[in-house]
């Protein structure tokens, strides 16, 4: 099995990097705590970077806006995501490399569940977060209309049918969360997005069904603003 999966973005993480991970996850950890302790107007973030055990600067570091102490879980998905592009086998269709991303992703949502659920209730509840939601699903978008369109290009319509899946895939993981989040986190989120897929399978083009010499590269952005 050949595997050309945008080596260029693919390096061995440092010692720094894992580093630099599990503080922002501690930080992250402390806010939610506070968050559902104290509420998210009454949290500064210099309550969280002593909660964290941590300096000020360093708690602005990882998160310039005490908004992204919200989503740093949308980030983490959105570099678990990166991650499996640059895995993608030469030999896998551009159909079951999605289909196997998104489901990757609700398991992680389903694993960090203790720390999700807060921040969404948070984000339904906040205008200004309800916005800041709505940027990270912009940024999937802009992640799965890539790895489409590059199957597509020929096509008149391959920029529309790109945007139908990868809107089609944003709203499946939007409305599964939401359910899920909303009064059943006890349901196993990775069977409700396999049922959802299995659903929602004549979607994809021919073209996306059958393997390609080389995925295309993935989308990539810094933390949505």
């Amino acid at each position: 099995m050949v595997d050309c999966g945008t080596n260029r973005y693919r390096a061995v993480e440092s010692l720094n990097e894992r580093r630099r991970r599990q503080t922002r996850n501690e930080i992250a950890a402390a806010a939610t705590a506070l968050f559902i302790e104290n509420g998210y107007d009454a949290t500064t973030v210099e309550a969280v970077a002593e909660a964290a055990g941590v300096s000020r600067r360093t708690a602005y570091r990882h998160f310039p806006l005490k908004e992204d102490l919200v989503f740093v879980h949308g980030l983490i998905w959105l570099e678990h995501f990166d991650e499996l592009a640059t895995e993608r086998q030469a030999d896998e269709s551009t159909r079951s490399f999605l289909r196997r991303a998104v489901i990757g992703v609700s398991e992680s949502i389903q694993e960090a569940g203790d720390q999700v659920l807060p921040a969404w209730q948070l984000a339904q509840e906040n205008e200004f977060l309800r916005s800041r939601l709505g940027r990270f699903q912009e940024h999937w978008m802009l992640r799965y209309g890539a790895i489409v369109h590059a199957d597509l290009a020929h096509r008149p319509d391959g920029h529309f049918a790109a945007a139908v899946v990868a809107g089609t895939l944003v709203g499946v993981t939007t409305a599964l969360v939401g359910l899920w989040a909303a009064g059943q986190p006890e349901a196993d989120l990775r069977q409700l997005t396999v049922d959802a897929l299995d659903q929602i399978d004549s979607i994809w083009p021919d073209e996306t069904r059958t393997p390609t010499n080389c995925p295309a590269p993935t989308q990539r952005s810094s933390t949505p603003p």
